[in-house]
């Protein structure tokens, strides 16, 4: 910065962060009643919990091809619950994990359950 008399003034560096990237680490079927992590369980209800950086300030889930949205209930920083309100149906489902952070940026991974 310059003033009108010449003096030239000098700013203190600035450190700029871009935040570019987000990740699910990992979904976990809480109440697995199988064989631990074969993703089966014999509740109608099932309970996921999503575990994502600290910064993630929404987590979303989907049981059906993503026409249909809800939202996690954040618990510590970084893992999110969620327990499915309405009976699924036998068979196989996949569901849909949408993450979201402060800065915006989106992800979304899939785990494959059974009922």
């Amino acid at each position: 910065m310059e003033d009108d008399a010449g003096n030239v003034k000098y700013s203190s560096p600035l450190t700029v962060t871009v935040d570019t990237h987000i990740a699910i680490d990992d979904i976990e079927l809480v109440n697995d009643n199988g064989i631990p992590g074969d993703n089966l369980t014999n509740d109608v209800r099932p309970h996921f919990r999503v575990t994502v950086p600290g910064d993630v300030n929404e987590v979303r889930l989907s049981i059906d091809g993503g026409n249909t949205w809800v939202r996690a209930t954040q618990g510590t920083a970084g893992i999110w619950d969620y327990t499915w309100p309405k009976d699924v149906t036998d068979g196989l489902h996949t569901l849909t994990v949408e993450a979201t952070d402060k800065a915006g940026n989106k992800t979304t991974a899939d785990a494959r359950f059974y009922h």
